[in-house]
């Protein structure tokens, strides 16, 4: 984000996040020993690593954090990379795909998930967990694959009877837009191998 939109969006996690969690009645504070020069650091950077979250979402991560605050009373900050991780959860970032996630993806393992069909469910299970340990987790991906192309063939066919709902609509073309993505990155890690 840049211009006018980083503006508003920083905008946006000031009023909905910072400024809500530290008004007196709810009095979220600095962690102890924290100057203040450095907390308004934090507060700035997430200010900025936020800025494309909906005043909805940064509504539901000002109770996250209240869930999370530390200290004697509960009432200081969680770190900063716990609410980060609470806010990818609530509304990925746009564009956003960590150097892990890239990495494993172009790597050998991306290009099996790709050819067996489950590279979506290894993007979401990288984002989610970091690599996978063991046969076990490769297992559960493939198995969620399955089941995820039975239940999009199963829309296919409402489709075309007429009787899809627009909702099961919208999740299959948002499963293509993100398989598009992931397989953007593994394909772009082929074509860098070949160059």
């Amino acid at each position: 984000m840049e211009g006018q939109a980083l503006k508003e969006g920083r905008a946006r996690v000031r009023a909905h996040l910072v400024d809500y969690l530290e008004h007196p009645t709810r009095g979220m504070m600095r962690k102890p020993g924290v100057s203040l020069t450095d907390h308004a650091a934090f507060l700035d950077r997430l200010q900025n690593r936020l800025a494309y979250m909906t005043a909805a979402n940064l509504r539901c991560l000002a109770e996250q954090c209240i869930r999370d605050a530390g200290g004697k009373h509960r009432n200081r900050w969680p770190g900063e990379v716990t609410i980060i991780n609470r806010a990818s959860m609530l509304q990925t970032p746009p564009g956003s795909v960590s150097r892990l996630v890239r990495t494993y993806l172009q790597s050998a393992a991306g290009q099996a998930a790709m050819a067996a069909g489950y590279e979506v469910e290894l993007f979401d299970y990288l984002r989610a967990y970091g690599v996978p340990s063991g046969e076990r987790a490769f297992d559960l991906m493939r198995d969620k694959a399955g089941a995820e192309r039975g239940r999009r063939a199963r829309i296919r066919r409402e489709v075309d009877a007429g009787v899809a709902s627009p909702s099961e609509v919208a999740e299959v073309e948002l499963f293509l837009r993100k398989r598009a993505k992931v397989r953007d990155i593994i394909t772009a890690g082929q074509e860098a191998e070949q160059a």
